[in-house]
């Protein structure tokens, strides 16, 4: 049988606050194991054989994994360490098992007046067992704060006034962690919980841009905070009809242009900021503006009728009117002629 099949492991891969890394060990049943390789930032710096589970690192902070490698030579996946949880100490504000109002008031909370230690330490030690989300230790003290505080805990909590506990989910700025997900708000530093460096709370800002154009147009673009203001080398985002992305950072005016090769919608986005309103371009085809149409001939003005013209269609009629005119002359020369 040919072993192609490198070892299942290790897991719990955890490195303290000294830079010790420590892990539950690997298993490989064709070969057997034969050794662990220790890397740093993805770079081999060691290895120990299959019994030594642990590692001291030089204690350079960095990212430190874990592989195990069987005996002919196949090694299985790179398991990244984790910051090994603080061991529970009193002030870590957490109520852990065998703390009590009375020896550690810091995490458990002052002894409610009239309650015996025994109430307190019960209420507190359940209380960080319990699925709720808080609990009251009543006045009566004894048993009875004891069993309401752990039926109803979470990971742990403080008293407040009048015997009330107050229990948390996560960790608050300053309290311990072991990953940043610990953590209400910031992130996990050297197990505990601080402000994220550089990171501030987004702001809302708008993205000018025309709500429609003509494919091949040039496209600008301008993005400006709430007050208008132009927000100078800033990054806009922007998703093209075919889901194409094109990154643009704008001038000292806020403004940035593009040309517009896709018949579509084009939206955008500034990445790290909150839109005041989704902006969106739709480009269109240009329309056909060309399109013939029948000219009517021009209308022919009728030339007036000449001088020639109107005699000529007259002539008959004057014609007529002179043989008539000699015929009279003629008779009245006659009949003078015959009176003498």
């Amino acid at each position: 049988i040919i072993d192609l099949d490198p070892p299942i492991g290790p897991t719990n891969v955890l490195i303290d606050t000294a830079g010790v890394i420590t892990w539950n060990a690997a298993t490989d049943a064709l070969s057997g194991m034969n050794h662990y390789n220790i890397y740093f930032n993805g770079e081999y710096v060691g290895s120990t054989n299959a019994t030594t589970l642990t590692y001291t690192t030089n204690g350079t902070a960095g990212n430190y994994s874990v592989s195990a490698v069987d005996n002919v030579g196949n090694e299985g996946q790179k398991v990244l360490a984790q910051p090994k949880p603080p061991a529970p100490y009193c002030g870590d504000g957490t109520c852990n098992g065998g703390e009590t109002c009375s020896t550690c008031p810091a995490d458990c909370g002052k002894c409610p007046s009239g309650g015996g230690g025994g109430g307190g330490s019960s209420g507190g030690s359940s209380g960080g067992s319990g699925g709720g989300s808080s609990g009251t230790i009543p006045s009566g003290g004894g048993s009875s704060g004891g069993s309401t505080g752990g039926s109803v805990g979470t990971s742990g909590g403080s008293t407040g006034g009048n015997g009330q506990v107050v229990f948390t989910q996560c960790s608050s700025i300053g309290q311990p962690c072991a990953t940043t997900a610990d953590c209400c708000v910031g992130q996990c530093v050297n197990y505990k919980c601080a402000i994220q460096e550089g990171a501030g709370l987004p702001t809302r800002v708008d993205i000018l841009a025309p709500s429609s154009a003509l494919l091949n147009d040039v496209i600008v673009l301008q993005l400006v905070d709430e007050e208008g203001k132009p927000i100078a080398d800033g990054t806009v985002l922007i998703i093209s009809p075919t889901r194409e992305s094109l990154v643009l950072i704008t001038d000292s005016e806020g403004k940035a242009g593009f040309r517009a090769t896709d018949e579509g919608v084009y939206t955008y986005s500034a990445p790290g900021h909150y839109l005041v309103a989704i902006r969106t371009t739709n480009v269109i085809k240009p329309t056909e503006t060309t399109s013939l149409q029948e000219t009517p001939a021009p209308k022919q003005e009728q030339a007036p009728p000449s001088v020639a013209m109107a005699v000529t269609s007259l002539a008959p009629w004057l014609l007529g009117l002179l043989v008539l005119l000699l015929i009279v002359i003629f008779l009245a020369t006659r009949r003078r002629k015959q009176k003498k």
